[in-house]
C-alpha cells in the first residue's frame, strides 16, 4: 500500500467511526422524541408543532453560518430529522431501540 492509499485509507476509517457516532446520537434522538411522543399523547397535544420546528432549525441555520456548512444542506438534513420524530412521536409506544433483521 502506497503513502496515498493509506492516509486515504485512515481518513475513511475516521469518516466511518464519524458515521457510527452519527447513527447512535440518531437512535437517542428517536428515543426521547418517543418520550416526548408519549408526553404528547398523554397530555392531549398536537404532534406537529410547526414553531418549535421553525425556532429549532433557525438554531441550526444560526450554528452552520459559523462551521461553514451550506444552508440548504441543514434544511434538507433537519426537515428529515423532524419528518422522523413526528412519525416516532406518533407511534411512540411502538418505537423499538431494537434493530429487526
Amino acid at each position: 500500500m502506497t503513502d496515498d492509499q493509506s492516509k486515504l485509507s485512515n481518513l475513511r476509517q475516521e469518516i466511518d467511526k464519524i458515521d457510527e457516532k452519527l447513527i447512535q446520537i440518531i437512535a437517542k434522538r428517536r428515543g426521547i422524541s418517543a418520550k416526548i411522543g408519549m408526553y404528547k399523547e398523554e397530555n392531549s397535544l398536537s404532534i406537529v408543532q410547526r414553531k418549535r420546528e421553525k425556532s429549532a432549525l433557525k438554531k441550526r441555520i444560526k450554528q452552520e453560518k459559523k462551521l461553514g456548512i451550506k444552508k440548504r444542506f441543514t434544511k434538507r438534513l433537519f426537515r428529515l430529522i423532524f419528518c422522523d420524530s413526528r412519525k416516532v412521536q406518533k407511534h411512540p409506544r411502538g418505537f423499538d431501540k431494537k434493530p429487526k433483521n
